[in-house]
């Protein structure tokens, strides 16, 4: 339905409430975004693309940019959504478990998916359990459940 690419959500210079520190606020960039129709509903998502180049501790300030943006409402007033996961897409195994860690010590949620580049085909990314969550057991498929 709809893709949004990183230049473009630069271009619109969001910021968001900082959850840690009152006052200050954090820049939200994601890598992208993007909606698809799902039988009767339209499910969205930010893109996050992990080479591994990135300090997890910087990673958890985007995690925290992510919840501070879905707590404002924002995503309504931008995207047309306020339910929407992120997916982040990295180099490994292990870097994804420390994306994993990473992110439930920032505070991240279900809402939070993570697989890595061998894992992305045309015919497992929608349909194939390639996708770790945040807080659940085991492998799941991106078009299950909400």
């Amino acid at each position: 339905m709809e893709w949004v690419d990183e230049k473009r959500l630069k271009a619109m210079k969001e910021k968001v409430p900082d959850p840690s520190k009152p006052g200050r606020t954090l820049p939200f960039v994601p890598d992208g975004f993007f909606a698809l129709q799902v039988g009767e509903r339209r499910a969205c998502f930010f893109l996050e693309v992990d080479r591994g180049t990135m300090p997890t501790g910087r990673f958890q300030t985007k995690v925290r940019a992510y919840l501070s943006f879905r707590q404002s409402g924002r995503g309504v007033e931008r995207f047309g959504t306020r339910n929407f996961r992120v997916l982040t897409v990295t180099s490994g195994k292990k870097r994804l478990a420390s994306l994993l860690k990473a992110t439930e010590k920032a505070g991240g949620d279900h809402h939070f998916w993570f697989t890595t580049f061998s894992q992305i085909t045309p015919e497992a990314v929608l349909t194939a359990p390639i996708w770790q969550v945040v807080g659940l057991e085991g492998l799941h498929i991106l078009l299950e459940g909400g």
